[in-house]
């Protein structure tokens, strides 16, 4: 080739010698790393032989690092790089290419192989326009894990044009062969071949993804492990060799489609005679049909228009299928009815790993036919490679003709959409020629038989359809069938839905993994089609993926169609709603769609307005909560149809009578309507049904009460606790509407001001009293889901007037705040009413926290003062296996305070709007400023740590799926990089008002510290030798006894729920509850010590002994701090007075935050060294 690569290079590395028994030799490395420089450097490719550099058997990363780097610095036009050898799967998932002294073993991979991550921030480095990166080693596929990293956007705008191309010899899970001897690898010697000998019919120069596409399909007609690749549209087009083969100088893809179609005709021809050959029917127009139908996804595309025969744009299921797990049945045979698996396989990989018939069961909305759609999508383009491959027919078993005559293939067969498009399209001599074609393949055990929706089959014609299928199974001639119905039906002995499959795959939903991977995959290719740009889609999928880390949102995510529904949402607004009633508004109009284009509907469509649907759906969620009453919330009973279809009647008449609709729809069409409302409503028993989700029919019940239901009906509706939810939604969507609002409102007045009526004359009893507090509590929620915003948006601001009217609705906020915030620290309620008061109050206004103007109060207020004198350290009642060993130890104390409540996340935000992060005096040590500020050196140090200690440190998160074990260097990257708030700021969990602060470091905790020492001493708060300061240990936990007690707990002797906020609390709160709901650890002491989060001290990790003292506050270490307290998501066992936790400075949780001390500056503090502890202030004061 005639070109100039003198500003390119290629860097071909091979290992073929290992040092590690565990790691085979592989000489056919060594042979491959050869040929490929041979192929390079002739005629073909045309490198100069001074541009092409082979590196075999690298003993180490350093080594690589050091040879490549200076290779790839000065190229600007083409990188091209080679890697023939093991590849290696790390203990987190990541690819790791072996080298000469590698060690097999998992943990130590990532020291001793050069991860694949690694090369790509050194190919990152280069200024290099376009970058070819090929892997010659098993799992190669992970490596496009990496690829993110290599084109900087700075890169990008420099050369608009090429980027990088990546191609490798495996799937993620599978392994690349090699011969035995010293012949090149399977997939080097193919694509050697591919080069050497041309392509037929293509152009004379042969681009990247053309000599992809031949070496993919010799690979798989070989048997061999199917290669893969990806990359940008400018590197595919790579001109990579003359082509040596008789070449044309421009494709026609007419003349291509004709060219595989003669082949396939021929094909055919052998099978049906050769009249068939002659017919004008096209196999390849079959194929495009069914890889076009199966891959539109125009549901989760709303901007396609999928009449227009442009597919320019879409999002196609291709570009975000997520595969889903599935529990086999084979798995474990003994179960009853699937293996009771929370894991459960890789639906695609199992369906690759053998031949067998099997059933796909699920929930509605579960992803069956999602799947079916995307299992024909690959099948077809794998049958276009090579014909070899089975021929996949997807078939719509609800639109199946079952008094068809011809035979059970013909059955079956008209359901095929694609065959009636080619009818549309090319007449029905071409249709009726495809269903000849395809019939034959099925009879000769050639076809892949996809069977969607047996669920769907009519009654009338599950007989016919079931014997069909049998037919075909029977004779065992190497048809395979993949079939799928609803789990339910599925398992039904009346009518009996079974098909003679004994392999059944029943669907799982979808972990936090699978939901990051599809919302990832999502704005991908949003991003690829001009929907966003790229800078948009990363923000807009961190944002969903942060979204969904919301308990309730993360549920309706585990459903695919949910996920879908909330993806869509997300992306249309750009942002999910805030408001859960809104949520919930869209999901349902989304699914009561008059047609859902993402699937194929069978029968006739009634034209019944969807507004009728909904308000349908409105009546018979209110029937079934209505029925829910006697059994306070518990009952699951659903609704039968004949009672929707009584609901349906009541509501025609009533439209009939008020002239509502021009024409009012039938009960029998509205029905049957709202029970094909696409997953809104699903089969629970024969002919009964229930919402798909709870939330949806409280959303919908509470809709029923907002349309003008009498007063005193709601009234009574809210003492029964299961009604609290729709009233509060009710309440939500009319403050997001605008509509209904003094309704509401004097709902909330009346709530406000109801006193439960004495029986028999008697004066109001326990009972009453608590039926008062529910109802103002529920009143004041009511209240806040409107929100204050609204309010005054709606020109409602007489609520939020501070005079209030005991019975109208001025000054109601007022009356509310009032009413709730007695309740919060009430020793005489329920430990659940306060927790619910104290949620509330903090959208009202906490005082605790804030004063009545809204300003969050000072750190120094509600201090608890601690007198001076000694007290003893550490305990010798505990178990050893409760603390951290430290001993014991008799310390004398000056005066002091320690706040009564943790610093919640008012208080911390008045430092965040004070541009606390942006102001560098507030932060001390080269690690500490060096983090705030950005310095790549310390980040980098930073990370590296991070990743050393994840496993030691992140247990739990990494447990829970908070932290993804798949990708660390991407959750580093996260998780240590500067920020301006703390890490959950955004997240529902744990940003409200009055709870904890969490999401923070050491270093941001005493940043704080630092401004509100200096807050406070000019305003006259603090006097000038007094700091505020997190506690050193010593402080935090004299701060748990009174004087001369020596109680294991902060409360006493004996373990109790109602004092401490842990995971064993009755509650079950999965996350910081507000401060000061648990009684005070002591009369008049501080709240929440022996539990709700962890808190930072500022003492290292020593022993209790004073010779350690100088070393115990080292505040620019590294090492290990003492954390102290406890949190919701531990036991008991860590919440003892001296229990002792350890973490590093850099780390952040969901379960630490801090409290703070005032002390006097001056003051020697038990555990530091003599000269006294650090000061905080950043300028003098005196």
């Amino acid at each position: 080739m005639d070109r100039d690569l003198s500003r390119s290079r290629a860097v071909l590395i091979s290992n073929s010698v290992y040092a590690d028994p565990k790691i085979s030799d592989l000489p056919a490395a060594a042979s491959s790393l050869d040929a490929m420089g041979r192929l390079l450097t002739g005629d073909l490719c045309g490198w100069p032989p001074d541009r092409v550099v082979s590196l075999p058997d690298l003993a180490s990363p350093s080594e690589v690092a050091r040879r490549l780097i200076p290779m790839v610095r000065d190229v600007t036009d083409t990188v091209l790089l080679y890697y023939v050898g093991h590849g290696l799967r790390t203990s987190d998932g990541q690819l790791a290419l072996a080298l000469a002294d590698s060690e097999a073993d998992p943990e130590s991979l990532p020291h001793t192989a050069i991860l694949y991550d690694a090369l790509a921030r050194i190919l990152r480095g280069s200024p290099a326009a376009t970058k070819v990166v090929i892997l010659d080693c098993c799992h190669a596929e992970l490596g496009t894990r990496a690829n993110f990293q290599f084109q900087s956007s700075d890169f990008a705008e420099t050369y608009p044009v090429d980027g990088l191309y990546f191609m490798g010899a495996s799937r993620m899970h599978a392994k690349a062969k090699a011969p035995l001897g010293n012949e090149p690898t399977y997939f080097t010697e193919a694509f050697l071949n591919v080069v050497a000998g041309g392509i037929p019919h293509k152009p004379a120069e042969l681009r990247l993804d053309q000599i992809f596409v031949e070496l993919r399909a010799r690979l798989l007609r070989a048997g061999l492990p199917e290669p893969v690749e990806s990359g940008t549209s400018g590197a595919r087009r790579f001109l990579f060799a003359r082509n040596a083969a008789p070449t044309t100088t421009h494709l026609d893809p007419d003349a291509e489609i004709r060219r595989l179609t003669a082949e396939l005709a021929a094909k055919s021809a052998r099978t049906l005679g050769s009249a068939v050959a002659q017919e004008s029917w096209n196999i390849v127009d079959y194929l495009h049909d069914l890889i076009r139908s199966g891959s539109r996804l125009t549901f989760g595309d709303p901007a396609a228009q999928p009449d227009t025969g442009d597919e320019a744009g879409l999002i196609t299921l291709e570009q975000i299928w997520t595969p889903l797990r599935v529990a086999d049945s084979r798995a474990a045979p003994d179960l009853d009815p699937l293996a009771a698996s929370t894991e459960g396989v890789d639906l695609g990989e199992l369906l690759d790993a053998t031949e067998d018939s099997v059933v796909i069961l699920g929930d509605p909305g579960g992803g069956k036919s999602t799947s079916i759609a995307a299992i024909a999508v690959r099948a077809a383009r794998r049958y276009l490679s090579s014909p070899e491959n089975p021929l996949p027919i997807r078939v719509q078993l609800g639109s199946v003709i079952a008094a068809l005559a011809g035979g059970p293939e013909l059955l079956l067969l008209s359901g095929v959409p694609e065959v009636k498009l080619t009818i549309a399209r090319d007449g029905r001599n071409a249709g009726n020629q495809l269903t000849e074609f395809l019939r034959a393949e099925i009879q000769q055990g050639r076809a892949l038989l996809l069977l969607d929706g047996i669920d769907e089959i009519a009654e009338a014609s599950l007989g016919a359809i079931r014997r069909a299928i049998s037919h075909i199974l029977l004779p065992a001639n190497g048809t395979r069938i993949i079939a799928t119905c609803r789990k339910f039906d599925y398992r039904q002995t009346r009518p009996s839905r079974k098909v003679g499959i004994p392999r059944e795959l029943e669907l799982l939903p979808y972990t936090r993994t699978d939901k990051n991977q599809y919302v990832q995959q999502w704005y991908d290719a949003a991003a690829r089609t001009g929907r966003f740009s790229t800078e948009e889609a990363v923000a807009l999928a961190s944002s969903l993926k942060r979204e969904l880390l919301n308990p309730e949102l993360a549920e309706l995510g585990e459903l695919p169609l949910l996920l879908t529904l909330l993806t869509l949402i997300h992306s249309d607004e750009g942002q999910l709603p805030d408001i859960r009633a809104v949520v919930c508004d869209r999901a349902i109009r989304y699914l009561l769609a008059d047609k859902a284009r993402w699937r194929g509907q069978t029968g006739d469509e009634t034209a019944v307005p969807v507004g009728s649907v909904l308000a349908l759906a409105i009546r018979v969620a209110h029937h079934i909560h209505l029925g829910e009453e006697s059994t306070r919330g518990a009952s699951a009973s659903g609704v039968t149809r004949e009672k929707i279809h009584v609901q349906a009647a009541a509501l025609c008449a009533d439209l009939a009578r008020l002239h509502v609709r021009s024409s009012t729809p039938d009960p029998h069409e509205l029905t049957s309507r709202l029970l094909r409302s696409h997953g809104l409503l699903v089969e629970i028993g024969p002919g009964r049904y229930r919402f798909a989700h709870r939330y949806f029919q409280e959303f919908l019940a509470g809709q029923h009460y907002a349309q003008g239901a009498r007063t005193a009906d709601v009234l009574a509706k809210a003492r029964m606790l299961h009604w609290r939810e729709p009233l509060r939604l009710m309440a939500s969507f009319a403050g997001y509407e605008g509509e209904n609002i003094f309704y509401i409102l004097t709902l909330v007045s009346e709530l406000l001001g109801r006193e439960e009526p004495a029986h028999d004359g008697a004066s109001p009893n326990a009972s009453s009293a608590a039926s008062s507090v529910t109802t103002s509590q529920l009143a004041a929620e009511m209240l806040v889901e409107i929100g204050q915003s609204r309010l005054a948006a709606f020109g409602f601001d007489r609520v939020l007037s501070p005079d209030t009217d005991s019975h109208g609705i001025d000054g109601l906020w007022q009356r509310a705040k009032d009413a709730i915030t007695e309740q919060v620290e009430d020793a005489r309620l329920p430990l659940a009413e306060r927790f619910r008061a104290a949620s509330v109050v903090g959208h009202l206004g906490d005082r605790r926290v804030a004063t009545e103007s809204g300003r969050p109060r000072g750190p120094w207020e509600n201090l608890v003062p601690i007198p001076a004198g000694p007290a003893l350290m550490g305990s010798g009642r505990l178990d050893d296996d409760r603390t951290i060993s430290a001993g014991t130890r008799l310390v004398d104390f000056p005066a002091f305070g320690i706040g009564r409540y943790l610093v919640t996340n008012a208080q911390y935000a008045a430092f965040v709007e004070a541009d606390g992060y942006a102001d560098r005096d507030y932060w001390r040590g080269r690690m500490a400023t060096g983090w705030i500020s950005g310095d790549p050196a310390v980040l980098s140090d930073l990370r590296a740590h991070w990743l050393r200690t994840v496993h030691e440190h992140h247990a739990k998160e990494l447990r829970d799926g908070e932290i993804l074990i798949t990708d660390l260097r991407a959750e580093s990257v996260v998780r240590i990089g500067t920020r301006t708030r703390p890490f959950y700021w955004d997240d529902r969990r744990f940003n409200q008002p009055n709870q904890p602060v969490v999401g923070i470091n050491y270093w941001e905790a005493e940043a704080y510290c630092a401004w509100a020492t200096e807050q406070g001493r000019r305003t006259g708060m603090l006097g000038p030798a007094q700091l505020v300061s997190l506690p050193t240990e010593f402080e935090w936990e004299r701060a748990c006894r009174p004087v001369d007690d020596d109680r294991v707990y902060p409360w006493g002797d004996e373990e109790s729920d109602d004092r401490t906020h842990l995971r064993t609390n009755a509650l079950n709160i999965r996350q910081p509850s507000p401060v000061g709901i648990y009684l005070p650890s002591w009369e008049e002491g501080p709240c929440d010590l022996g539990g709700n989060v962890w808190e930072w001290t500022t003492s290292l990790n020593r022993p209790y002994g004073p010779e350690h003292d100088t070393e115990r506050s080292a505040y620019d270490s590294l090492d290990e701090h003492i954390v102290r307290g406890s949190s919701w998501y531990n036991t008991f066992r860590f919440a003892a007075c001296s229990s002792r936790a350890v973490d590093r400075s850099y780390n952040l949780f969901y379960d630490v935050g801090f409290r703070v001390v005032v002390v006097d500056a001056s003051a020697h503090r038990p555990g530091e060294a003599a000269s006294g502890g650090p000061a905080h202030s950043r300028r003098s004061h005196g």
